[in-house]
């Protein structure tokens, strides 16, 4: 299985760009080009990935309608998870949860792409510890 970390909640809601300079004008994939890290997912044979999106406060992680909780965090992790299905791997997502609970779940995966920031930066040493593979590539797009 796979994780790929997304930085969600209020580093996007709170930021003037649009969900669509998010996924399509390098703003905020930290240097991961992510068609790229799909494409090597897909190489490998991962058939389901995690896409775990903590965000700074769990509770208003209610993506059910784009109005409640983190709307811009909502939609774009909605279009990251779409872009995921349509290349035939299964997303799963999770959102909402401690800071403990997604450590505990990426931390075991075979396959981890990172997001910026020192969480992932941690959890990219602790899959490399465990004998997985960590996905780094440069650039940083969805939409071309």
């Amino acid at each position: 299985e796979a994780a790929i970390h997304l930085r969600v909640g209020d580093v996007i809601d709170d930021d003037t760009h649009s969900v669509r300079d998010f996924l399509c004008k390098r703003v905020f994939w930290m240097g991961q080009n992510f068609k790229q890290a799909v494409s090597q997912l897909i190489k490998e044979g991962v058939q389901n990935v995690h896409l775990v999106a903590g965000g700074s406060t769990p509770a208003r992680w209610k993506c059910r309608t784009v109005r409640d909780g983190f709307r811009k965090s909502c939609l774009y992790l909605d279009a990251i998870a779409s872009f995921i299905s349509s290349k035939s791997i299964k997303p799963i997502v999770h959102t909402g949860k401690s800071a403990d609970e997604d450590l505990a779940l990426m931390a075991q995966a075979r396959f981890f792409v990172p997001s910026g920031g020192g969480f992932s930066r941690l959890l990219a040493q602790l899959v490399t510890a465990a004998g997985g593979l960590v996905i780094r590539v440069p650039e940083s797009v969805v939409c071309r």
